[in-house]
């Protein structure tokens, strides 16, 4: 076996280090930079477990506060996976809440409710995934099974 020159043992050394450097900072750029949708939704309970508010101000982060009312459902754009929610309920008297909470690295889409959080029910936060075509043409058919619409021309069995 021939033994290594000293200058080339260095070089390899310092090129081993610059390239665990880069790969170091390009996973700590992608964690950091990641986008993130934070969804606000401001509805009450089916079931009236607990109500929508009635008037609220809601911000993420350092980002522009939004009003919310009941029913409302907005989002929020943001990078990283910690995250300030600020929720200021416009009556009198209310309590502001502040809490701190982390999306998941994978996660693309969070749905935060407000009225679950000021009514202190968990899970507060949860994954949100959109309904495909699919998912929906089969709630419609559904629905027109349940609730059958004549329609000019149509004819009854």
């Amino acid at each position: 076996m021939s033994k290594l020159d000293p200058k080339k043992a260095r070089r390899w050394a310092i090129r081993a280090a610059l390239g665990l450097l880069y790969v170091v900072l390009a996973v700590a750029l992608f964690v950091t930079g990641r986008g993130h949708t934070i969804l606000v939704d401001n509805k009450a309970d089916p079931a009236g477990a607990f109500p929508a508010l009635k008037a609220a101000v809601v911000s993420v982060d350092r980002q522009k506060p939004m009003e919310f009312y009941p029913g409302d459902r907005d989002k929020f754009i943001v990078k990283g996976q910690r995250h300030v929610l600020r929720v200021k309920p416009l009556a009198p008297g209310a309590q502001e809440k502040v809490v701190e909470f982390r999306v998941p690295l994978k996660e693309d889409m969070t749905l935060v409710s407000i009225s679950k959080l000021m009514a202190g029910v968990e899970p507060w936060y949860e994954t949100f995934t959109a309904p495909t075509a699919q998912e929906r043409a089969a709630e419609r058919a559904a629905a027109d099974l349940e609730n059958p619409v004549e329609t000019f021309g149509s004819f009854s069995p």
